[in-house]
């Protein structure tokens, strides 16, 4: 019996994990701890999430809030949120989320009232396979869901377009609030053209516009521009990789003298064990503001989140999806909405394909390398 329950202890313990993230900000010329988020995981499943401050006067951690993840399925998640009370030490429920993951997303929030759980807000997510997707937010009012604002999200013919629109709900109907076009443009340097928008006097005002393209295998710039009557050039950010690390720099233009001047700047630097964000601003020279460091030790190699950013393209589409990351992709699964395994593969390269001709049109989930991407069959 005595083996049997030490056996069992071990496995438990070989199976919990945890990494954390601490914010650090900078202050009289050194770094000052200021918050940090422990993760924990659980047969590589998030279990629990916990929230600290730093108290400078007692030199401690003090807890704040944590969530607890309950249910984790494919096709339902569950997670609580709890305040820390210092008086009565002890963890007090705030609310509870619950997505499922149907022929629609439902997203319901509900708030504890210290004897029962009460409805709060909810998030529908319609997906129109053909065409679109629609994210509407609703309120609980006086025993009834009541409509607050939703996204209307509109994928053009040929898979390079896409309109987003906000509205609000006056309570009779829905009312324009801003609008985004996305357009990929053809040019040698997969230059993507953004349009911010909103609405007034009944008609679209421009207020932003982006590009966003490749300088170079390593090297991306997004570059943005006020509407004054015509489009004026504003300010831009480049992103230089090497390897997992990279560098982000932010610059003003002036058009008087016809140059860029620096305002703030973000390094990312990994290592074996930490992934390090470091943030600056420029006041006549660079100054820092706080930084990140992300610390894996708590968690075996093979068992640690990717680092690798994942994309999908074209989505929604009608025969092959193509998969692209910065780092060589290891393993993906696909499930239907229902969590049904539909294919698996072990690509081991960093660009490959997936052919889904032969399913039926709607929403897939594709999980590569702990990344989690919806598709969309049409």
């Amino acid at each position: 019996m005595k083996k049997t329950l030490l056996a069992i202890i071990l496995a438990v313990n070989a199976a919990l994990a945890q990494n954390s993230r601490l914010t650090e900000i900078w202050e009289n010329e050194a770094w000052k701890n200021s918050k940090t988020i422990t993760y924990e995981y659980l047969a590589g499943v998030p279990s629990q999430e916990l929230h600290q401050v730093w108290n400078g006067l007692t030199e401690s951690w003090l807890n704040q809030t944590r969530t607890l993840y309950t249910d984790q399925s494919i096709v339902q998640r569950i997670s609580l949120t709890q305040n820390w009370i210092p008086e009565t030490q002890i963890w007090v429920d705030d609310f509870r989320v619950t997505t499922l993951f149907v022929d629609q997303i439902i997203r319901t929030k509900e708030a504890w009232t210290g004897s029962s759980w009460i409805n709060s807000e909810r998030s529908i997510d319609e997906i129109v396979p053909q065409t679109s997707s629609t994210l509407t937010h609703q309120i609980w009012t006086s025993g009834a869901w009541t409509n607050s604002h939703r996204t209307i999200t509109t994928f053009g013919p040929n898979e390079s377009e896409m309109e987003v629109i906000n509205q609000n709900w006056d309570g009779t109907q829905w009312v324009n609030v801003s609008r985004r076009e996305v357009t990929v443009l053809a040019d040698s340097q997969s230059t993507t053209q953004t349009i911010d928008q909103v609405w007034e006097a009944d008609a679209w005002v421009n207020v932003v516009r982006t590009l966003a393209q490749n300088l170079s295998e390593n090297q991306h710039q997004s570059q943005f521009f006020n509407w004054q009557d015509q489009w004026q050039l504003d300010s831009r950010t480049v992103i230089t990789t090497t390897g997992d690390n990279y560098h982000s720099l932010s610059e003003n233009y002036e058009a008087g003298d016809d140059q860029w001047i620096p305002y703030a700047q973000h390094f990312r630097v990994i290592d074996e064990l930490d992934e390090i964000k470091t943030f600056q601003n420029f006041i006549g020279n660079w100054i820092n503001d706080y930084r990140e460091t992300t610390n894996w030790s708590g968690i075996l190699q093979d068992e640690r989140p990717s680092r690798n950013v994942v994309s999908v393209y074209p989505n929604p589409s009608a025969d092959t999806i193509h998969v692209s990351a910065l780092q060589t992709v290891q393993s993906y699964t696909l499930f239907g909405i229902n969590g049904q395994l539909i294919k698996s593969g072990k690509p081991t390269n960093d660009h490959f394909s997936i052919d889904i001709s032969t399913l039926k049109n709607g929403v897939y989930i594709l999980s590569a390398d702990g990344k989690t991407l919806r598709i969309i069959k049409r």
